[in-house]
């Protein structure tokens, strides 16, 4: 996914690829590749999709959402790491920082849904992409979001480093110089 400006609209999304896809409809599959190893990007995966392939769903979609919106608002995925199964313990045992520790600008209303999609136990995460689209949607409404703040918050995003309160590293801002921002593969 790429977030860009388009003329003088910020904040458009562009998605490029729609990585790894399961089939929903095929009987009898366990949704495990063939060889018994954890599928995606490890920097998006969710805790289920570590632990138990087989539970995968809607849920895990919502957490990798979750991850990209992190990323978008910080400039740096939730965790990182110098291993994947360093990476992975971390989606599994670790609260992500909260995204106000990186930038500042984030309004707290936002912040707390990307929480709610970083939670741990799908459970308490959005059911799926239609509920997380109603908190949005709402979201939007209650606390309307201008481009000027858009400006303001890539302005952040872009050039200044992201607060660092942890020992964990902190992952290389990958996003080129120009307006575009990649977010994830």
């Amino acid at each position: 996914m790429i977030l860009s400006q388009m003329g003088t609209r910020s904040d458009v999304l562009k998605v490029l690829d729609f990585g790894l896809v399961k089939s929903t409809t095929t009987a009898g599959r366990s949704g495990v590749t063939e060889d018994n190893t954890i599928s995606g990007t490890p920097s998006y995966t969710s805790p289920e999709a570590i632990e138990s392939p087989q539970r995968v769903g809607p849920a895990s979609d919502v957490y990798a959402l979750g991850c990209v919106a992190f990323y978008l608002l910080t400039g740096a995925p939730p965790f990182s790491a110098s291993s994947n199964a360093r990476l992975w313990a971390a989606h599994l045992t670790e609260p992500p920082l909260p995204l106000s520790l990186r930038n500042e600008l984030v309004p707290r209303a936002l912040e707390e849904i990307v929480s709610k999609c970083l939670s741990k136990d799908p459970a308490q995460r959005y059911a799926d992409g239609g509920e997380l689209r109603d908190a949005l949607v709402t979201l939007a409404a209650e606390h309307p979001w201008s481009a000027e703040e858009a400006r303001e918050c890539w302005r952040v995003v872009g050039t200044e480093k992201p607060k660092r309160t942890s020992t964990r590293p902190t992952a290389p801002n990958l996003a080129p110089a120009s307006r575009t921002r990649v977010a994830a593969d």
